[in-house]
């Protein structure tokens, strides 16, 4: 054997071996910057959850106490699903981090926070998680993938309470599309009944479709179901709007059906209780109906060709795309925005509101005011005392002429999260509500009128809020005035007043609101007195 063929293979050894070693560094640095990469999405999840932590439980107990909204259990998780199926095609999508947007977004959604902080507003700070979110897509990953997964995100927007100014709207033409149908279905199943408005009229019951009973909430929540599956199903906006309108259609008819089977069961005195578990379950009845209308639609119209196939067969380049991600993601975007999300945090977790509360005592509200002499009587809304009133105020006052309104001062020395004046709880003594103006000496004040059914009684309600000595009637306006104070000077505190008077029939209108102006024109002084910042 050749000695230099020897050698040359001893020689060769090192140097196949060195050909190897850039494998060995570049496995090593993926591995590293694997490992870094979870690190940093730990952290940054981390940081968002410490932000939003207390709206996210917010949002939680408001889906559990509001059947309307109850859908939004499911809205994350669906949200989440949407973004899974497209895996493959992001995984492609190469990684253009764009601070230019992305920076101020997040930073808007951070103002949004403290702001829903400062002032005790849920739905704000809600809607500045989604802010937020949509600027961490920007700054992290860029407006590629932001417009790779658009819907996902805009789908979030179902989940944020924010839709009751259209849900209102839609509540009593429903409760008379259902009850109308409803008494025709009636008739046809030999059932005698008589309809005024929403009232139905049986010979040995009265049946009212009432707003819980509309089935607006059950219509919402096939709505939000339908969306994603006729946007990800379906290709053309014609079929999606039409599975949509169809699943409504089945789903508003099915309550039609339901307010006729309780009729026909009440009639002949068949399920007792009519709203007890049985009357929830044909409520639930209705979605189930409009699921069913839903999904046969979506068979029908995508003819096993749906969207979600072409998306999961998408090519797949993961090694190209990761390289781009570990090569074009910025540390100090990352570290920048984890920074902003950790400062945003600890200030939403302390607060901004005064531990020290004013000193001010609304017991000190004069008894007798000009002809008008009170004594203490039960609080006929309790509901602010649920709200977290820290003093409250019920009075009825009387003249010797007989005339009688019962005033109400719910009083908090600051307001949060928990505990606020105005709240969803609250919009009851809004419903209905119209503003008129209330003249005394020196000025008006705008107020909302209502009629509230008060135990047994009809009661005209007269609302209007004080902050820091501005009295005004819109919840909204109370709510931003709160906000600032909480800001500029860190204090939160607020009152809602209430004066009520009994109504004995409809001519008592004119008297009872006579009688309220009366009382307040003597009492809007010493309030003012009372509630003005010292």
């Amino acid at each position: 054997m050749n000695p230099d063929h020897l050698y040359d293979r001893k020689k060769s050894a090192p140097v196949g071996f060195n050909r190897r070693i850039p494998g060995v560094i570049f496995l090593k640095e993926s591995f590293d910057a694997h490992r870094q990469g979870w690190i940093l999405g730990l952290l940054l999840i981390g940081s968002f959850l410490l932000c939003y932590a207390q709206a996210i439980r917010a949002l939680v107990r408001f889906w559990w106490n509001n059947d309307t909204y109850s859908y939004g259990f499911v809205i994350p998780w669906i949200s989440l699903y949407l973004v899974w199926v497209r895996r493959k095609r992001l995984t492609a999508i190469p990684v253009l981090p764009n601070p230019l947007w992305g920076l101020p977004i997040c930073l808007g959604g951070i103002v949004l926070l403290v702001l829903g902080k400062a002032g005790g507003i849920n739905v704000l700070q809600e809607l500045s998680l989604l802010v937020t979110l949509l600027g961490i897509v920007l700054l992290l990953l860029g407006h590629r993938i932001l417009r790779s997964i658009w819907f996902p995100l805009a789908y979030l927007f179902l989940m944020v309470p924010v839709w009751d100014f259209a849900l209102d709207r839609l509540h009593l033409p429903f409760q008379m599309f259902s009850a109308a149908l409803g008494t025709e279905m009636m008739h046809w199943m030999a059932v005698p009944s008589f309809r005024q408005g929403n009232l139905i009229e049986l010979p040995n019951v009265s049946i009212e479709v009432a707003k819980a009973c509309s089935g607006v909430n059950y219509l919402i929540a096939v709505v939000a179901l339908g969306i994603p599956a006729a946007y990800y199903f379906l290709e053309g906006w014609g079929p999606r709007v039409l599975l949509v309108s169809f699943a409504v259609l089945i789903a508003a008819l099915g309550n039609s059906v339901r307010v006729a089977l309780i009729g026909l069961l009440s009639y002949h005195g068949i399920g007792g209780n009519i709203h007890g578990p049985f009357h929830i379950l044909q409520g639930l009845s209705v979605s189930i109906v409009g699921y069913a209308a839903l999904f046969s639609g979506l068979s029908v119209l995508s003819r096993g060709h749906g969207r979600m196939r072409a998306v999961e067969e998408e090519p797949r380049h993961l090694s190209a795309a990761r390289l781009e991600r570990s090569q074009e993601v910025s540390p100090s975007l990352i570290f920048t925005l984890l920074i902003l999300l950790t400062g945003a945090g600890v200030y939403s977790v302390y607060g901004l509101s005064s531990t020290n509360p004013p000193d001010l005592s609304i017991s000190a509200f004069p008894i007798q005011l000009g002809p008008w002499k009170g004594r203490d009587v039960p609080s006929a809304f309790p509901i602010f005392r649920d709200l977290g009133a820290d003093q409250e105020i019920s009075r009825k006052y009387e003249t010797p002429a007989g005339e009688a309104v019962t005033l109400y001062i719910g009083y908090f020395e600051h307001q949060d999260q928990d505990k606020k004046m105005t709240s969803y709880k609250s919009e009851g003594l809004d419903e209905g509500a119209i503003k008129i103006r209330l003249e005394y000496p020196r000025g008006s004040l705008a107020v909302n009128q209502s009629i509230q059914r008060v135990g047994s009684h009809r009661m005209l309600v007269l609302t209007w809020y004080e902050v820091d000595g501005r009295m005004m009637a819109n919840r909204y306006l109370a709510k931003a005035y709160t906000a600032w104070e909480a800001l500029t000077r860190r204090k939160s505190d607020g009152a809602v007043i209430i004066l009520a008077t009994d109504l004995d029939s409809e001519s008592a209108l004119p008297s009872a609101l006579k009688a309220a102006h009366s009382f307040f024109r003597e009492s809007i002084f010493p309030l003012q007195n009372l509630l003005s910042p010292m």
